[in-house]
């Protein structure tokens, strides 16, 4: 195979992302090069394999450049066109999945161009599929800052900036400091769980003083806020090994449940079992029943699998183990029978 950056990332592409490419190669708002078009039907011929037969930069460039001698300069310089190309339809293949922000750069085309009824129009549709996703994390506190202070600069520039206020553009602040503070316990929290530390352990945490006294004094962002009580709850509870962070947390997954993505769900679940094994270990059996119980919801809700279609050995045997010592033989019988087929053959 031909050694090349080119050939590499090409080898990555699904057969649906390479006729993709054909499309954008071959478009000429994309790119008027008759030679990188060429060059994108000599491989369509030899993809996903690129194998040496009849694939090699000497057969390349007698097609590409036909009677001419062999230039291995002119051949690299037109793999080097042709990578930046695939380059430019990676972005845009990438930027068509995010409808948010597709509809983020329309608003801005039309807030430059001061089309009143279209951006408002547009604006209303993109708050609107906001607000459907039910994960209220740091990244729709995020989306929901960038698209009020859009609009509110649009209002600057319009005929709307009369009745523009300054408690218009405080709301918009408090979300940008919503997806900042969750952001800050997000980044504290994976700190905790990189250094697989036991509870109570110090590490070098960022700006955590100074987020855990603005919280004191603002009580109320915990209380709206389901990712940062979160992180919080996580944090605290690793830091001082109080039960009562536990159970804020169990309570807070047993309310708001739905609130959480797939592997947010997972992570809280790992947290609260892990300490829950903590206190077991240290003689506290009342925590076996508490551990039965997750164990139970993470059965139950079917949070176990993520992306994946079978239960891990290790997760099994934990259910059977804990559900006996918590004396639910019934239960564990019918959990043994209904999702042994789920394990994987090996």
């Amino acid at each position: 195979m031909i050694k090349s950056k080119l050939i590499l990332l090409l080898q990555t592409f699904s057969k649906q992302e390479f006729r993709y490419l054909g499309d954008f190669v071959n478009s000429p708002y994309f790119n008027k090069e008759k030679v990188l078009m060429e060059l994108y039907n000599i491989l369509k011929k030899h993809y996903p394999d690129f194998s040496p037969e009849g694939f090699t930069r000497e057969i390349i460039y007698e097609s590409l450049f036909p009677g001419k001698k062999f230039n291995d300069a002119i051949l690299r310089n037109t793999f080097s066109k042709f990578l930046k190309l695939a380059g430019k339809f990676l972005s845009a293949h990438n930027f068509d999945k995010s409808e948010f922000h597709s509809r983020l750069f329309l608003l801005e085309e039309l807030k430059a161009r001061k089309q009143e009824g279209l951006f408002v129009k547009y604006w209303s549709e993109a708050e609107s599929s906001l607000e459907e996703d039910s994960i209220k994390n740091e990244d729709y506190f995020l989306k929901k800052y960038t698209l009020e202070n859009l609009y509110n600069e649009f209002r600057k520039i319009t005929k709307n900036y009369m009745v523009f206020t300054d408690k218009d553009e405080a709301d918009s602040y408090e979300y940008l400091l919503n997806s900042f503070l969750t952001n800050i316990l997000k980044v504290n929290a994976s700190i905790i769980n990189s250094n697989k530390n036991f509870f109570g352990e110090n590490h070098n945490f960022i700006l955590l003083d100074e987020v855990e006294s603005y919280l004191k004094n603002n009580p109320h962002r915990l209380s709206s806020n389901v990712y940062l009580k979160y992180y919080y709850c996580s944090i605290k509870l690793f830091q001082t090994d109080e039960v009562k962070y536990f159970f804020e947390l169990r309570d807070l997954i047993s309310k708001e449940l739905e609130s959480f993505s797939i592997p947010d769900k997972k992570n809280i679940l790992t947290t609260l079992t892990n300490y829950c094994y903590y206190r077991i270990n240290k003689g506290e059996l009342k925590f076996v029943n508490e551990q039965f119980s997750l164990y139970k919801l993470n059965i139950e809700k079917k949070i176990y699998k993520g992306d994946r279609g079978f239960i891990s050995h290790i997760l099994f045997m934990n259910v059977v183990t804990t559900g006996l010592d918590a004396g639910e033989s019934d239960w564990v019988e019918d959990f043994v029978e209904r999702y042994c087929d789920e394990l994987k053959d090996e």
